[in-house]
């Protein structure tokens, strides 16, 4: 409509083609130039605002093509680390555009709440059954409360499937305890604890795992200092909409410290004070952390469950979403996913099959 309204009052329309110009690559830039001197320009506009729209249409196709000419240049080239990033470029941009595709098909089905859930019924022979594997029908629950109990019924057997395993069961439960920590797991790990004692050689499954375990290398500590500057950045980084906080301190109140204020200019004699809320709640964590206490608010979690597939509504397909305080959620986010995982991949202690976390190593390009 803009294009049309200036091509027919003709106002700002050297302006519109100037930025048209700019935009594209140098050599037709120049042959536009060309055109528009000659002695009909309108006729030549039109032209170009035609070529525009066509370049417009096919962008994504001429994005894809140019990226997998680069490809092949890279791998002729023999340049593995530009070649691998070319084709998480590639396969990023595609994927985008297929998860907006079905984002879009989707969204009202995805986002709905869960009005019933679907649970095992009746098995084939036509028995009551429990097990999602065996069942041949499905029965509806509404009730809410019904829902509620099922749904956590469902999701401690699910976080359960632990139960029974080695280190779940007998004399390593006992030497190691719940959390899997304390002496007897440094003795493990720095190759002083007699193995023999808690798995049989003959259970060569559980032997071999413990002896993996057992280092003949120093493991070094992870520097776990974490900055004003790093809280900060995680923050900016962080997207707002990403559910948080069942205490109702969500990530808008950490993303509105950082608005501006064009009205104000704060220097050193006249500090933000949206700055020096941040600070508090950087102390606060940072304090927490350091002496090894849970605030209580911290220790509210909700579990969420969605659809994992629109339109199916089995309580076996439901994905669980846990939801934890900004802060918290914020320290895990440093510490593990990026100091944790980094300093063992730099150390080169992470298993060539691992996929996710990794530069090149993307889960969903693993095979």
């Amino acid at each position: 409509m803009k294009v049309k309204k200036a091509l027919t009052h003709g106002y700002n329309i050297l302006t519109y083609i100037e930025k048209l110009i700019t935009s594209l690559p140098p050599d037709r830039a120049l042959d536009i130039q060309t055109r528009l001197s000659t002695a009909n320009p309108l006729v030549e506009i039109k032209k170009i605002i035609k070529y525009k729209k066509e370049l417009t249409e096919n962008a994504s196709r001429l994005r894809a093509k140019g990226l997998q000419e680069l490809i092949e240049i890279r791998r002729e080239q023999g340049n593995q680390d530009k070649l691998a990033s070319l084709k998480i470029i590639k396969f990023k941009e595609g994927s985008k555009k297929d998860w907006k595709i079905l984002k879009q098909v989707f969204k009202n089905d995805l986002k709905s709440s869960l009005g019933y859930i679907e649970v095992p019924h009746e098995d084939a022979d036509g028995n009551a059954t429990s097990d999602p594997d065996k069942a041949k029908s499905w029965k509806c629950i509404s009730d809410p409360e019904t829902m509620e109990s099922m749904i956590i019924d469902r999701n401690i057997q699910h976080f359960g499937q632990a139960h029974g395993t080695v280190f779940n069961n007998g004399p390593i439960e006992k030497e190691f305890g719940y959390e899997g920590s304390g002496p007897n797991v440094e003795l493990l790990l720095t190759g002083k604890l007699d193995i023999k004692t808690l798995a049989p050689e003959s259970d060569r499954g559980t032997f071999t795992l413990l002896q993996k375990l057992q280092s003949e290398n120093k493991l070094y500590d992870i520097n776990d200092n974490l900055s004003f500057y790093d809280f900060k950045q995680a923050i900016k980084k962080w997207h707002e909409r990403t559910s948080t906080s069942p205490s109702g301190r969500h990530l808008g109140h950490y993303k509105f410290l950082f608005a501006n204020n064009m009205s104000t200019i704060y220097d050193e004699a006249n500090e933000d004070p949206k700055d020096s809320i941040l600070q508090v709640y950087y102390h606060i964590a940072i304090a927490a952390l350091n002496q090894g206490i849970s605030i209580e608010r911290w220790k509210q979690v909700i579990t969420a469950m969605i659809k994992k597939a629109a339109g199916c509504y089995k309580i076996n397909k439901l994905r669980v979403i846990h939801l934890y305080e900004a802060d918290y959620n914020l320290l895990l986010k440093i510490l593990w996913a990026k100091k944790l995982v980094w300093h063992i991949h730099d150390q080169e202690r992470l298993n060539s099959g691992q996929s996710g976390s990794r530069s090149g190593k993307m889960l969903s390009m693993s095979s």
